[in-house]
């Protein structure tokens, strides 16, 4: 009977294990961190200051390559050497097109000869058939070898001006003024007809691309006015204007975005890592402030919330709002929101009240 005490004490032990085991995994739950993107509602008629990386590049660049295949026997150019119209970029090996050639040539001569043999040949039977001193048929034939010889020549006449191209093709030289940006063969080296030997730049005008992200591409069109600024060349911005806006998102859910620079510079080079700064207005024109729209919860009816986040806390709290209408810059919120608050504007289908978060950059 001694045992029952000792028995009551193990599944009183068992029990408040298990309870313990219970709760813990339940706080445990309850610590669940969600990571979320957000923004800082910006108060209205402020210009909100944006700024993206890009790379520089001159407006025209052009590859030049062979239409030919071979061994590059010249290649008297190197990266940023300047080059005038007409100027030798490169050359192949020409000794088998320069073959190929007088092969052509010889083939091409002839089918001369018979023709010019053909020809006679027909007008010689032309006179007798109007003597009377031939039939018609043999009229007809001595015209069929004429036509037939007549058909060769030009056969072979088109292949000697081929030949002819193919070997002017070992040479490739520059179209237009301008200045190489990239050279990426060696001497020696066999390329295919369409290898690209060099990167012509042929203007002087110098663009930055950029990749703008979804949030505000919208707001961005062509003609929009940029700063855009290099490490490399210190204490000097330079104005630029949008002059392409990309309609496909690249990998990373950007948007390309083209800048033309309005200033000239010696000093700017394709490949030069450029800081640029767009300017937004951070409410419309009614004074509300603007949100991105896909921050907005929709309910039932005509009620929608959002998601702030307390910044001390970092958890989340429901917030009614009452919008307004949906501009190219973002939606208009009437009541709800003050500026300076932080907004949840990704994750917000899966946050719930009080949820702990983390902010992502």
């Amino acid at each position: 009977m001694k045992t029952l005490p000792l028995l009551r004490v193990s599944l009183t032990l068992v029990f408040v294990s298990t309870l313990f085991s219970c709760s813990g995994k339940k706080g445990t739950e309850e610590q669940i961190v969600r990571p979320v993107k957000t923004i800082i509602i910006e108060k209205p008629g402020q210009l909100r200051e944006r700024t993206f990386s890009g790379i520089a590049k001159a407006s025209l660049e052009t590859p030049l390559s062979f239409r030919v295949g071979g061994d590059i026997v010249e290649l008297p150019v190197k990266s940023g050497v300047k080059v005038a119209k007409g100027d030798l970029i490169a050359r192949l090996d020409a000794a088998d097109y320069a073959l190929a050639t007088k092969e052509s040539a010889a083939e091409q001569a002839k089918a001369e000869a018979l023709f010019k043999q053909s020809k006679a040949s027909y007008e010689r039977s032309r006179n007798l058939y109007e003597a009377g001193n031939i039939s018609v048929s043999d009229l007809d034939k001595s015209r069929a070898e004429f036509e037939s010889t007549e058909a060769q020549l030009d056969a072979k006449s088109q292949q000697l001006e081929q030949s002819q191209q193919r070997l002017g093709y070992t040479e490739l030289r520059a179209p237009v003024n301008g200045t190489i940006a990239n050279v990426p063969v060696e001497l020696h080296q066999s390329i295919n007809s369409g290898t690209e030997i060099v990167t012509l730049s042929s203007s002087k005008e110098m663009e930055v691309e950029v990749g703008i992200p979804e949030s505000i591409i919208s707001q961005i069109q062509v003609n929009t006015t940029a700063e855009v600024s290099f490490d490399s060349i210190p204490v000097r911005s330079f104005k630029a204007k949008v002059s392409e806006v990309g309609i496909v998102a690249s990998e990373s859910s950007s948007y390309p975005v083209k800048l033309t620079l309005l200033q000239s510079d010696s000093r700017i080079r394709s490949g030069m890592v450029a800081e640029t700064v767009f300017y937004f207005n951070s409410g419309s024109e009614k004074g509300y402030l603007l949100i991105p729209a896909v921050a907005v919860v929709g309910q039932t009816g005509e009620e929608r919330f959002v998601w702030i986040v307390n910044p001390v806390s970092t958890t989340v709290e429901k917030r009614d709002v009452v919008i307004g209408d949906l501009t190219s810059a973002g939606l208009e919120i009437k009541q709800g929101l003050q500026p300076g608050e932080i907004l949840v504007v990704r994750g917000v289908h899966r946050v719930e009240e009080g949820m702990k978060v983390s902010l992502l950059k």
